[in-house]
């Protein structure tokens, strides 16, 4: 009995390890909003999504809507006389299938349209603030391979 209770222990490990993928450092997913987000809004982070489930080997690693943020360097909004703000993203993190947060590479500057120059001469208009919408794709990249 002890020998097939061991030998069951065994090739339930084997199988286990058969089954994992390893996810190589540099595979791309594509992130997106759920809803538009102004400059205004925006902190530290932008709460993000997975627009596309990611497969590796045939084995589902990232799945569609799954949660990701992707972190803010920095965020200028509009100024007096006329000019707009100025936006940068970098680095993120993504969930896998498990739950396990992985770090992702991205590096994105937006800026927000100067106001016409006629309106600069007031002194109080202000530029365009930044403002991301839901069909706006981030291609982010895996800093490093895992294993799942």
């Amino acid at each position: 009995m002890k020998k097939l209770l061991c030998f069951i222990l065994i090739l339930s490990l084997l199988s286990a390890t058969a089954f994992s993928v390893e996810v190589p450092a540099g595979t791309e997913i594509v992130l997106g909003l759920k809803r538009h987000k102004s400059q205004r809004t925006m902190h530290s982070k932008l709460n993000a999504i997975v627009k596309e489930d990611v497969y590796v080997n045939g084995r589902l690693v990232f799945v569609k809507n799954s949660k990701a943020e992707i972190y803010i360097l920095n965020n200028k909004k509009a100024r007096f006389f006329g000019r707009g703000g100025s936006l940068s993203l970098s680095d993120g993190v993504v969930y896998d299938v498990n739950g396990r947060e992985h770090d992702v590479k991205i590096f994105e500057q937006y800026t927000g349209k100067n106001a016409p120059f006629i309106a600069r001469f007031l002194i109080f208009k202000k530029g365009q603030n930044v403002v991301i919408y839901p069909s706006q794709n981030f291609v982010v990249k895996l800093s490093q391979k895992f294993k799942i």
